[in-house]
């Protein structure tokens, strides 16, 4: 009997720590809790352990020694069919021991699954305290206590694999809550821009104080806190927005919203109100433009008035009104300078200013091609003013008539210019001056030269004249070079012009340097 007994050990009390849900309490719902920790093994549990194994070995070692002080075959054989047969035989023992063996390996193992699964619950409970969970969800993190509660009751009992299941039960409540905490935060942070928006600061409060609990560092978080600072003075500054946009003080406005902004540079209503002030501000000033464009265009100045409409399309280029105003003030205007230009072209024509003419004709097709007037007066006027040009060449290089070539085309413009049939003072003057130069081209002019009689003189493309000391030559006008040669004397040339009128010289050629 004593061998048999020893073969049952008893099973070892848990060496983890339970969850301590039945005198756990709730985190307070404020910001500053701190996460809760795991109870400690219970003592009395263990307490109580003990004590039943020590019951057990005394029970055993008593029964043993009441055995043996009874005399031989007074002891009945028990004949309970209920309890497991017990042999004194040692062949059944190494199967007994193994099936003792087997049931306490499976105990260990559903208290390790227990363990386990209680674990996880002790992390996620500190990670959602950590996150204020009593203020978003204390009903339901509540019930997952519940759940823990009953599997520690389960554990305590040895009921090792039902607690296992309950703790995880609770787990799947904890897991279920940490997946509210990512939506949740973002319809919380959405609430906070909301009220900072519509000015409402106790809501706006409320939702980042919220949205910190569920995620201390999150930058949104605690960047609308900060803009919760700015929002009274930002509010103010709105506030002083709206009355000068109700003055029509459209600038003031402007820089208060824009104050605003560099408090807080997102603040959705201050953003509106600038852009709507803007908008404001530049229809103002196409107005006016407009309306200053028309004043200059009813007055005819002109240059004034496309300034102004090109203004009024620059603040808003889409603007029918202000292109319509802007083409009619160009046309107007080009139409008033085709007809000063034509007006001063035809004053030059009669002051025979043919290349101011010429230019005046060609500015006016330059803004209006079409202008007929414009184009036969071009024509005109470049015609006279080739005839004029070629006629005072001539007045003023006379002498380029001694060339037959220039003679000829002399006498041609001399029978196109009598050929207009103008009796204009300009024209009469340069015929009457050709005709002159003409005349006196033809006729030869007396030079008289001097020379020593040794020095063989002659007139360059002209003739040879010999040795003398005086001799009187007929020359056309025109320029002329006489050359004197002498032997062993330096050669000497004398370059003379003659332009008709009256004698001309003496002009002496001698060679006098010897080389």
């Amino acid at each position: 009997m004593v061998d048999q007994n020893n073969e049952f050990e008893a099973i070892e009390a848990s060496d983890v720590a339970l969850s301590g849900t039945q005198d756990r309490k709730p985190p307070p719902a404020t910001m500053s809790s701190a996460p809760a920790s795991s109870a400690g093994v219970s003592a009395t549990l263990i307490y109580r352990y003990l004590i039943a194994t020590v019951v057990l070995i005394v029970g055993a070692l008593s029964l043993v020694f009441w055995q043996k002080l009874q005399p031989p075959g007074t002891m009945e054989t028990p004949t309970d069919t209920a309890a497991a047969p017990v042999t004194t035989g040692t062949d059944d023992a190494p199967d007994l021991a193994s099936s003792n063996a087997l049931k306490e390996q499976q105990l260990r193992n559903q208290r390790r699954a227990a363990q386990d699964a209680l674990a996880g619950i002790m992390e996620k409970r500190q990670s959602l305290e950590a996150r204020q969970v009593t203020l978003w969800a204390e009903a339901d993190y509540r019930a997952a206590n519940e759940k823990t509660s009953e599997g520690d009751s389960l554990y305590q009992k040895g009921r090792y694999q039902q607690a296992a299941e309950t703790y995880q039960d609770s787990l799947e409540q904890l897991n279920v809550l940490e997946s509210r905490i990512a939506p949740l935060l973002e319809k919380t942070l959405a609430t906070g821009a909301t009220a900072i928006d519509q000015g409402d600061i106790d809501e706006a409060r409320r939702a980042y104080t919220m949205a910190l609990a569920l995620a201390p560092t999150h930058p949104a978080a605690q960047s609308g806190l900060e803009r919760l600072e700015q929002l009274p003075r930002v509010l103010e500054l709105l506030g002083q927005a709206k009355g000068y946009l109700a003055e029509g003080a459209y600038k003031h406005a402007l820089a208060s919203f824009e104050q605003a902004l560099t408090l807080d540079s997102v603040n959705t209503a201050a953003q509106k109100g600038r852009e709507q002030t803007r908008n404001l501000i530049r229809d103002k000033n196409f107005n006016d433009a407009l309306n200053q464009g028309f004043s200059h265009l009813q007055a005819t100045s002109y240059p004034a008035a496309i300034s102004a409409f090109e203004q009024a399309l620059e603040l808003s280029p889409q603007s029918t009104s202000a292109r319509q105003a802007l083409s009619q003030a160009r046309s107007e205007y080009n139409q008033q300078r085709v007809g000063l230009l034509l007006q001063e072209a035809v004053g030059q024509e009669q002051r025979e200013q043919w290349r101011d003419a010429v230019t005046s004709y060609q500015a006016t097709l330059t803004i209006d091609n079409s202008v007929v007037d414009a184009k036969i007066g071009l024509a005109r006027s470049q015609a006279r003013a080739k005839l004029d040009k070629a006629l005072e060449a001539l007045i003023n290089e006379p002498l380029r008539l001694s060339s037959p070539a220039v003679y000829g085309q002399a006498k041609q413009l001399l029978a196109d210019a009598r050929q207009l049939g103008v009796n204009s003072p300009r024209l009469s003057r340069q015929i009457q001056q050709v005709e002159s130069l003409l005349i006196v081209a033809t006729t030869p002019t007396t030079v008289q030269l001097t020379s020593d009689n040794k020095t063989s003189v002659t007139i360059l493309r002209v003739a040879a004249l010999g040795q003398f000391a005086q001799k009187q030559v007929e020359l056309k006008p025109g320029k002329y070079v006489a050359e004197g040669v002498r032997k062993g004397y330096r050669d000497v040339r004398v370059a003379f012009t003659v332009s008709g009128s009256g004698t001309l010289g003496p002009i002496e050629i001698a060679c006098r340097e010897a080389i």
